[in-house]
Parts: C-alpha cells; structure tokens; sequence
C-alpha cells in the first residue's frame, strides 16, 4: 500500500507540475491551504494518489499476489439482483439520515488534546471543499463525481470490503467481526474525529450489503449513491438551485433521524431475507433460498 501510494503521488506530482503549474509538488501535497489555492491540481492529485495509490491498487495487487486472481476474490465476478440493488440504495439513503443522530451522539465526546490537529485539519479540509465547489461548472462537477464519488466508490470498497474484510472474515473474528473491524479501519482511516460514529456505521452497513449479497458491485453502489449525493448536493448550494447547504446541517429532528434508523433496520433485514445462496469461496454465510451468482 505505501509503495503503490508513492509510486502514484510521484505520478501525480509530475501531472501536477506539468499541467497545472505546481512548482513545488511535495510542499503542495502535504498542505491542504496551499491545494484550496489551486483546486483542479488538487483534485488530480487526489485522484492519481489516493484514489488509485492507496486504494484501488494495492487491493487489486493484494488479490493476485494472495489468491493469484482477482474476480473471484473480491467478488467482482458476482452481481446483485434488482431486488437486492433497490434494497441496498435504499439501506444507504436511510443510513445517511439516521447518521446524523451518531454525529450528534458522537460530538458529546470531547476531542482528545492528543487529537487537537484533527480539527485544524477537518477545517482546512473543509476549506478545500469549499475550493473545490467555488465557482463550480458542469465540466468540474464531471471531475468532482469522480474523484469524490466515483473513484472512492470503488477503490475504498475493493479495500475494504473486498481485501480488509477478508482478511478478517478467514481468522477467529468470523463475519460478523470482519464486518466491524474493517469498518472501524474504513472509520478510522477518514480522520473525522466527529464523524467517526458516522463512518463506523456506513462501514458497517457497507459491510452487510457486500455479505448479504456477495457482490462487491452492490457496496461500490451503496458507496457511490452516499457520495455522490454529497456532491450534487453541494453542487447544488453552489449554483444557488437550493440555498441551504445541506451537507452541513448539523442536527436533524429526533423523530426524522429513529424514524430513518427504523427503515434502515427494516431494509436491511429483507436484504438478508433476499440474500445470495453461498457455493463456493463464501464469507461464511449460511445458504438461502435466493441466488444470483
């Protein structure tokens, strides 16, 4: 994973310096400030350096060095139903309301002094954001859905859920603890102190959605829905078609947010009721009457 992730911001720095007058490509890389002041560049690096360096890459090189292919191992050779794919958008998006309840939740903890350069990084974070959607076009809404919803889409899920998860799934936690611990990785690897509540149950979710219906294809929707909203939505704000940003709302009223959970719950239960039947190389499932392979 680090060789790949430096191989790729090598790439990425020489991308950078060439076609968007970046003149000091490491110093560029290591500060959020300097990357709101040229957003494009920033956005290419991300792509290049996180989305297929640290993610997409050493998963895909994890599968073939470990299991000498990559189809069948992170499950790429599987697809969900229609029923399954409704159930599983429909899990993601009553997730999404329901977390905002865990953000509430989770911003009664105080923040570590240990993690105090958390929040000045989730500032400078959100500045770049900001950069990101300031004076947005089509074209940049193009680059924006994929290296935010796109990519992360599908590089986060194919380590998480396709290596991380399976890695877990064949030791003594089983499949219900591979679940949890490779979404307290996906959590923990955002950086989101306040988020981590948040992150920690969509990686769960995600999890759930890749058991139930043994298709990685199924949690790279789930994920990309849950982005991708994010970022129509603030394209949205930023065009001034809605005028509130509601990717920053940071309460929800508590019968929206139950309510939400509550849908949540019952999705994912016929999720499981429509699971795919288990053959060969499973997560350990028990077999059910419904199969797509």
């Amino acid at each position: 994973m680090l060789l790949s992730t430096q191989i790729m911001f090598f790439a990425a720095a020489y991308v950078i310096h060439q076609y968007f007058g970046v003149q000091n490509s490491e110093a560029f890389s290591g500060d959020l400030a300097l990357q709101a002041s040229n957003p494009m560049a920033a956005l290419v690096m991300q792509a290049i350096g996180t989305g297929l360096g640290a993610f997409l890459l050493p998963s895909l090189m994890f599968s073939v060095l470990a299991y000498g292919d990559i189809g069948k191992p992170l499950k790429l050779n599987r697809y969900p139903s229609p029923t399954q794919l409704a159930l599983t958008i429909g899990v993601i998006i009553a997730s999404g309301i329901f977390i905002a309840l865990l953000v509430d939740i989770n911003k009664l903890i105080p923040l570590p002094e240990s993690l105090a350069s958390l929040k000045d990084f989730q500032q400078k974070y959100d500045n770049l954001l900001h950069a990101f959607f300031t004076g947005v076009t089509p074209v940049r809404l193009l680059l924006l859905t994929l290296v935010l919803a796109i990519m992360p889409a599908i590089g986060e899920e194919l380590f998480f859920r396709g290596a991380v998860m399976k890695i877990f799934a064949e030791t003594r936690l089983g499949i219900h603890g591979a679940v949890f611990f490779s979404a307290l990785a996906f959590a923990l690897m955002h950086f989101e102190f306040y988020n981590t509540f948040a992150i920690l149950f969509m990686g769960i979710m995600l999890g759930y959605i890749y058991v139930f219906t043994q298709s990685i294809w199924a949690s790279i929707a789930a994920h990309f829905v849950n982005n991708f909203t994010q970022v129509f939505l603030k394209y949205l704000f930023a065009t001034g078609v809605i005028s509130t940003d509601v990717t920053t709302m940071e309460h929800l009223p508590l019968y929206q947010t139950i309510g939400a959970g509550a849908i949540t719950a019952l999705l994912l239960w016929l999720l499981w009721k429509n699971k795919t039947t288990i053959t060969e190389e499973s997560l350990d499932l028990e077999p059910s009457n419904n199969s797509n392979q």
